[in-house]
């Protein structure tokens, strides 16, 4: 933030202590201006910026997203001030970047020992090919023998090792260029949609879609704001452009006399069940509670979802690990058998 971008760990215990200051009874600025006594002195300028943001009547949520704060953030301080509820949705922005910091640091360690296996079987491949191939090739063309299909696909890459890169690239930088194309032609609402089409992160953007909704809307209704009152808040979130066109198609269904949470049901990138979870709710009379505890689930069930992802990658970067083993290992003993046999 600030000069300085802040990492998400600093951010998410900059707004843990932010929310527990408003909660002791601090008002903003004062709460901003303690935390800068204790803050490093390369996070003092920023927050001395939020300060002085804050006196000219900026609201806090747009000086966080003028400094870059991660979106998460912007968006549940968004709603904290609309909704009277700012400590408790910087408490809730803290918990969902320090869980994703938690799970950014567990990748990074799940995948230190494998990138150090595949750098060290990188190297030893670039040795065979560029060191000890050529020698093979030499006794091959020597002695006039004719090498196998392996081999020769192994000789086309020392001899052509740019085009062989390229070869290799071409498909990633390809994927990634429809990915950037797709989503410069399509709206924030289309691309959210073509997202949950993608197997299994479909699945993670629907559970985090259906969260943040779920949670938002339960704020709202404990404010006393009914479901539809709460569109009109919803319409401006400044970091998910997206609800935008979703808030106006279920508030022209609404005009068309479609039940709200029939509405709901077809937006595309939320839980169906969310439809289930207003409907009881709106029986029972604690739509509110029901929409928060709904919420939390799907938080759980999103966490639980990259755990699985986190212990499925593991072994499968291992697996290919093996077969690269073997193809190393095949590509040392194959010239010296074949040699044996043309002999």
């Amino acid at each position: 933030m600030g000069k300085e971008k802040w990492s998400i760990k600093d951010q998410s215990i900059f707004f843990k202590r932010l929310s527990t200051l408003l909660d002791e009874g601090y008002t903003m600025n004062d709460a901003i201006r303690f935390l800068s006594i204790q803050a490093e002195r390369s996070k003092r300028a920023s927050l001395k910026n939020i300060e002085i943001q804050l006196k000219n009547g900026n609201p806090f949520y747009e000086v966080l997203k003028e400094m870059k704060c991660h979106p998460i953030s912007v968006s549940f301080c968004f709603y904290g001030e609309q909704n009277g509820r700012l400590s408790d949705a910087l408490q809730t922005a803290a918990e969902i970047l320090q869980r994703r910091y938690e799970d950014r640091m567990k990748l990074e360690k799940l995948a230190a020992y494998p990138f150090f296996l595949l750098l060290l079987i990188g190297i030893l491949f670039f040795f065979f090919q560029w060191l000890l191939l050529p020698q093979f090739q030499y006794l091959y063309q020597s002695f006039q023998i004719k090498p196998n299909l392996f081999l020769s696909i192994l000789f086309w890459i020392n001899a052509h090792p740019v085009s062989f890169l390229f070869i290799i690239l071409i498909p990633f930088l390809l994927v990634l260029y429809l990915f950037y194309w797709m989503k410069g032609r399509k709206t924030s609402y289309e691309f959210q949609c073509m997202l949950v089409a993608i197997p299994f992160v479909g699945s993670l953007v629907r559970l985090m879609n259906t969260y943040y909704i779920a949670y938002q809307f339960s704020q709202f209704l404990k404010n006393g704001l009914s479901l539809a009152e709460s569109l009109a808040f919803i319409k401006k979130d400044p970091g998910k452009h997206y609800l935008s066109e979703c808030a106006e198609r279920i508030e022209g269904d609404l005009l068309m006399g479609i039940p709200f949470d029939q509405a709901i049901s077809k937006i595309p990138f939320w839980q169906p069940e969310l439809v289930y979870v207003i409907r009881h709710g709106q029986m029972s009379g604690k739509l509110d509670l029901e929409l928060e505890s709904f919420s939390r689930y799907c938080m759980e069930s999103f966490s639980e979802n990259v755990e699985r992802l986190m212990k499925f990658l593991q072994p499968t970067i291992f697996f290919f690990i093996g077969i690269w083993l073997i193809f190393l290992y095949f590509s040392l003993l194959s010239p010296s058998f074949q040699f044996i046999n043309e002999l």
